[in-house]
């Protein structure tokens, strides 16, 4: 019986491990300043058309941003999707692409990216600092952080935690009627 069990989580694993794996995206950054401070930005990006269309890391656009993109082609296991731009000297990268207001700025993905140049006649510098600031999974989702650092030895209710959080996810993205949401929340959060 123990046996059975062991096996039934295994799989368990395997599927939730595939699930948050199988649409992956390759996201790239090119930046190459020049001597005047000017400097030209490559994006780049590759895979699953669904996630590269979501906005877990929106992409850039807009009518500043040179695009390529494949998505609009045939069906195709994955797509590739491009952005050129040149920046003025000290012109200020934006720190994410999203450009809607329905997802609160401490929801963002953000990578505030700062690229300075001065020239002082007998002094000239160059500045470039990049971070990729995360959605602090560890502080939000701990036993998933907890079984990702450590798979061999996941910790007891990881699963209800991932599942919660799918279930509550899809809750916040479905048009609902007002009064519809606190039935459902009522009925997730019985035990």
């Amino acid at each position: 019986m123990h046996h059975k069990r062991l096996n039934k989580m295994n799989k368990f694993n395997i599927l939730f491990i595939l699930l948050l794996f199988v649409a992956c995206v390759e996201h790239k950054f090119f930046f190459h300043i020049s001597p005047d401070g000017s400097y030209e930005v490559k994006y780049s990006a590759h895979g699953d058309k669904m996630d590269l269309q979501d906005q877990d890391f929106p992409m850039p656009s807009g009518g500043k941003w040179i695009i390529h993109s494949t998505m609009d082609q045939v069906e195709a296991e994955s797509y590739d999707y491009s952005a050129h731009r040149l920046f003025n000297r000290n012109e200020t990268f934006p720190a994410s692409f999203y450009n809607a207001d329905s997802i609160s700025y401490g929801s963002l993905l953000k990578h505030p990216i700062e690229v300075m140049h001065s020239n002082w006649y007998f002094w000239e510098t160059f500045v470039f600092n990049s971070q990729f600031i995360g959605r602090q999974m560890e502080n939000k989702y701990p036993l998933i952080a907890q079984l990702i650092s450590s798979p061999d030895s996941p910790p007891e209710h990881w699963l209800q935690e991932g599942l919660s959080y799918i279930l509550y996810e899809t809750l916040n993205q479905t048009p609902l009627e007002w009064n519809t949401r606190p039935i459902i929340e009522a009925e997730l959060n019985k035990d």
